[in-house]
C-alpha cells in the first residue's frame, strides 16, 4: 500500500518530461532540429555545416567558414491512438466468484491536441576572422510532442489523461580544424524544463484488487514542476582521408539525469455529495506538503557518419551520407519518484507515499539514417532527401500512451533556395511507429491503488483477491498502439 499511490503517475510523468527533447530519434526523443538535418532524414553527422551542428556534431561548425545567423521553426502534427482490449468488469460479477463477469469494450482514443505550431530554433555561429576556429551559440526548444490530451473517461485514463511540457536547450560551442584534414569540437549544453504538467486517474478504493474499468473512489492526480538546469556535454570530430570522403563522429558523453522539483495535487473524480469537504489532503509531519522530486536518467549517445562527396573541382555537386546512432537507453531501468515521506489522507485512510521506483525495462537502440543533398543550380537551389529506421526502445509489456516506444521509421524531403546572402530552407518529414500490440496476459502496467491491502509481491493469500492470484491490481495497458507524425521545418539562414 505504501509503494503504489503514485506509481502510474511517476511512470508517465517521467516519459512526458523528456518527450519534448530531440537529441536523437526514439526513447524520450522525437526527431532532429534544423531543416538541413531533417530534410536528410537525420543523416547529418559528417556534413554538419550549419548551427544545428552544436548538437549533432560540434566539430562541423568549422565547415561554416564565416558568420551566420539561423532562425527557424518546426511545425508538427503528432497523432497517437490506443485501442484497449476488452476487459472483464468484476464489479458486475456479484458475490458469486464462479459467475464469469461480462467483458467491457472501449472506444479507441487519440491525442486531442495533435497540432504543435511553435518549436523554434535560434542560433549564431562565427569564426571571428580566425581561419581554423569556429564558435556558436544556439537556443531552441527541442523537437518533440510537448502536449497531449486524452479523454478523462477513456480506456487509457489509468495510464494518462493529459500532459504539457516545455523545454529549452542552451548551447555554447567551440571547434577547431587542421586545414581541411580533420576538426574537433565541443558543446556545453544546459537543458531547462521551465514547465512540466501531467495528469492521470488512480483507483483509491481499499479493496485488495481494483476493477479495471472504473471505481467509485477514482482520484485525479496532477503533477506540475520544473528543472531549470541539467548539464550535458557533446564532443565531435570529423576527418577527410580523401577530398571525396568525410567521416564524422560525435557523442553525448555525460551520464546526466533530470530532476524535477514538482507539486502534487489530488482530488476525487466524483466527490461524495453526502460527505462534507470530501477531499484528499497531503502532509508531512502533520504539516501540509505537496513537493515531490522526480529523477530521470538521460542516455549517452554515439553518432558515426560517413559521406561521399561528388566534386567538380572544388565545388560539391552532391553528397550521400550514411549514419549510425547508438543510444544507451538501458540506463533507464526505472524512473524514481521521491515524495520525501508525504502522507495522503482521505476518507479515514493514511497512505505513506515513500520512494517509488518504476521499472521500464528499456533497451539500447540503434538507428540507421541515409540521406544527401543535390545542387540543382549552384548558389540558387539545392534539394535533399533521407530515410531512417530505429530499433524499439521498449518492450511491449510496458507499452504506454505517454510516448512511442516501438520501432521508428520514416522519410523526408527538403530544399533550399538562395537569395544572395539569404538561404530559405524547408523540409517535410513523415515518421511513424510500427504497431505495438500487448495482450492482457503480457501487460505489466497496472491500475494503481493507494489503499489496496494486497502488497507486493501480490501473493498474500489472505489479503489478495483470489481472482488475481499472484498478480497486482488489474493491468491497464493491454491493447494496440499506433503513432505517427507529419513534420515541417522552415528556416532562414543569413551568411555575412
Amino acid at each position: 500500500m505504501k509503494q503504489h499511490f503514485l506509481t502510474g503517475l511517476c511512470a508517465t510523468t517521467a516519459a512526458l518530461t523528456l518527450s519534448a527533447a530531440a537529441r536523437a530519434d526514439g526513447g524520450y526523443f522525437d526527431g532532429v532540429k534544423g531543416a538541413h538535418a531533417a530534410g536528410r532524414g537525420g543523416a547529418f553527422t559528417a556534413r554538419a555545416d550549419d548551427v544545428s551542428a552544436v548538437e549533432l556534431n560540434p566539430a562541423g561548425l568549422t565547415h561554416i567558414g564565416t558568420t551566420i545567423i539561423q532562425i527557424g521553426n518546426r511545425f508538427s502534427y503528432n497523432q497517437r491512438t490506443y485501442q484497449r482490449n476488452p476487459t472483464l468488469d468484476w464489479s458486475q460479477s456479484g458475490t458469486d466468484e464462479t459467475t464469469p463477469p461480462p467483458y467491457v469494450t472501449f472506444a479507441k482514443v487519440s491525442n486531442k491536441t495533435p497540432v504543435q505550431a511553435l518549436d523554434p530554433f535560434i542560433g549564431v555561429a562565427s569564426n571571428f576572422g580566425l581561419a581554423d576556429w569556429a564558435f556558436a551559440f544556439a537556443l531552441f526548444s527541442p523537437a518533440g510532442t510537448a502536449r497531449e490530451v486524452y479523454p478523462n473517461d477513456g480506456g487509457q485514463r489509468y495510464m494518462m489523461t493529459r500532459r504539457n511540457a516545455q523545454m529549452i536547450d542552451w548551447n555554447l560551442s567551440a571547434a577547431w580544424k587542421y586545414h581541411e584534414l580533420f576538426g574537433l569540437g565541443v558543446t556545453l549544453q544546459s537543458v531547462a524544463v521551465p514547465t512540466l504538467e501531467y495528469g492521470l486517474v488512480i483507483d483509491g478504493s481499499p479493496y485488495p484488487h481494483g476493477n479495471p474499468v472504473s471505481s467509485g473512489l477514482d482520484i485525479r492526480a496532477n503533477v506540475k514542476g520544473s528543472d531549470l538546469f541539467t548539464l550535458n556535454a557533446i564532443l565531435g570530430a570529423w576527418v577527410r582521408p580523401t577530398p571525396n570522403l568525410e567521416i564524422g563522429l560525435s557523442g553525448q558523453v555525460l551520464p546526466s539525469e533530470i530532476q524535477t522539483k514538482s507539486k502534487l495535487a489530488v482530488s476525487f473524480v466524483q466527490p461524495d455529495p453526502t460527505l462534507p469537504n470530501d477531499t484528499v489532503t497531503l502532509e508531512r509531519n502533520n504539516v501540509p506538503a505537496n513537493d515531490v522530486t522526480l529523477t530521470l536518467p538521460l542516455p549517452m549517445t554515439a553518432r558515426l557518419g560517413a559521406r561521399y562527396r561528388y566534386l567538380d573541382g572544388d565545388r560539391e555537386i552532391f553528397d550521400v551520407e550514411l549514419d549510425g546512432v547508438y543510444e544507451t537507453w538501458s540506463r533507464v531501468k526505472d524512473f524514481r519518484l521521491d515524495s520525501n515521506n508525504i502522507v495522503a489522507s482521505y476518507r479515514g485512510q493514511n497512505v505513506n507515499i515513500g520512494v517509488i521506483d518504476i521499472a521500464k525495462d528499456w533497451r539500447d537502440t540503434f538507428g540507421i539514417h541515409l540521406g544527401g543533398d543535390f545542387v540543382v543550380v549552384p548558389k540558387r537551389a539545392t534539394v535533399r532527401a533521407g530515410v531512417y529506421y530505429e530499433t524499439p526502445v521498449g518492450t511491449p509489456a510496458y507499452a504506454n500512451v505517454d510516448f512511442s516506444d516501438g520501432a521508428q521509421y520514416g522519410g523526408a524531403l527538403g530544399a533550399s533556395v538562395y537569395f544572395g546572402k539569404v538561404e530559405v530552407a524547408v523540409a517535410g518529414e513523415y515518421r511513424a511507429q510500427s504497431t505495438v500490440y500487448v495482450s492482457d496476459s503480457n501487460s505489466r502496467v497496472y491500475q494503481q491503488k493507494p489503499a489496496g491491502s494486497c502488497p507486493a509481491p501480490y501473493t498474500d493469500g489472505t489479503n489478495c483477491d483470489p481472482r488475481y492470484t499472484g498478480a497486482p491490481s488489474p493491468p491497464v495497458n493491454g491493447g494496440t498502439y499506433d503513432a505517427y507524425s507529419i513534420v515541417g521545418s522552415l528556416e532562414a539562414i543569413y551568411r555575412f
